[in-house]
């Protein structure tokens, strides 16, 4: 399911509870990545207070209550909120609702059961915020807890585009991400075309000490420099906000280790005081560890940790296209003599 919230955040009226989520707790929340839903900025004024209740639940994929005395005392609407999102979880497998206990009160039978975050030992604070922040799937577990991080309440608008990760391939990127990606995708196709027009002069190659008689280095760069421009226009719909998604940036990047690959193995290629083990050697450590950094660390850390699923034909689809093309340049490095 595709929750436009990240957490919902249930607290009493009162003070200190009411000033201290406002002012410090919802704010290092949005500081860690993670989208807010809070009844005083996202309630929409003139609806039913059940029915906003209940859409507050059905749209945030965790809920946390802030509990003290005050949570339980009389018959108050608040409780009702708790009610309902562990009625979505009754087993309490899912984590949907999650107690943060900021006074010690006694808990009702229905919360007994549910391991809470406690906050009534300031020792005990950083850990419990980071057992928090790792539950709710916050992009950054080190972010600093309420009262260490500055700022006030933000709008959900401006979370999702300068610090929302996406849990799904089609959502909208980090823009910083993006000017990042953009800039490197330049770097390398510039690079790539660069030395595809310095190997198409041979008295500069002779004039540089490098190899002129090996054709793998004009097929190398002829893919870096195709993959080059691929990624480069691919990162400049992200910024141009044309096709602003998660799966197009994932795409970009398949695209612009490849060009660098390219790159790297017409640049050994070329030497010519390099044997054909030591190459291979390099190849081979160049494709493993940037593989493994980029990949696995990279995209395949996002897909299988960031997000929820559903997302198979996507995931699928970048899988078989990164396979693809690293399976090329794996080729030419056991075959090229």
């Amino acid at each position: 399911m595709d929750y436009k919230y990240d957490v919902f955040v249930s607290y009493r009226w009162v003070e200190p509870d009411m000033s201290w989520v406002r002012e410090q707790f919802v704010p290092a929340l949005q500081a860690a990545g993670l989208r807010v839903l809070l009844d005083v900025t996202d309630f929409v004024p003139g609806r039913n207070l059940i029915l906003e209740m209940t859409r507050a639940g059905n749209e945030s994929r965790r809920a946390v209550c802030v509990i003290s005395p005050a949570y339980f005392d009389g018959n108050r609407m608040v409780g009702f909120e708790s009610l309902m999102v562990r009625r979505s979880d009754p087993s309490g497998s899912d984590s949907k609702l999650i107690p943060l206990i900021f006074k010690q009160t006694q808990l009702p039978e229905w919360l007994r059961d549910l391991i809470p975050v406690d906050w009534t030992t300031q020792q005990q604070q950083a850990r419990e915020w980071r057992k928090l922040l790792a539950t709710l799937g916050a992009r950054r577990i080190d972010s600093p807890p309420p009262g260490a991080a500055t700022g006030h309440l933000q709008s959900n608008v401006e979370v999702s585009a300068a610090q929302f990760m996406p849990r799904q391939s089609w959502e909208q990127v980090n823009p910083a991400v993006v000017n990042k990606v953009l800039l490197q995708a330049l770097a390398v196709c510039a690079l790539s075309i660069v030395g595809r027009t310095v190997w198409g002069h041979p008295w500069l190659m002779n004039y540089l000490g490098l190899t002129l008689d090996n054709s793998h280095v004009q097929y190398a760069l002829n893919r870096a420099v195709w993959f080059g421009i691929a990624s480069f226009l691919a990162s400049l719909l992200l910024w141009l906000g044309i096709m602003d998604t998660q799966f197009v940036l994932s795409l970009s990047k398949v695209l612009l280790f490849v060009s660098a690959l390219g790159l790297f193995c017409a640049g050994a290629c070329c030497v010519p005081a390099i044997s054909f083990f030591v190459h291979r050697a390099l190849l081979v450590l160049f494709i493993v560890a940037g593989s493994a950094y980029f990949f696995l660390f990279g995209m395949a850390r996002y897909y299988w940790r960031m997000r929820s699923y559903g997302d198979v034909a996507a995931e699928g689809f970048i899988f078989a296209f990164f396979a693809y093309v690293m399976w090329i340049p794996l080729k030419m490095l056991f075959f090229w003599r």
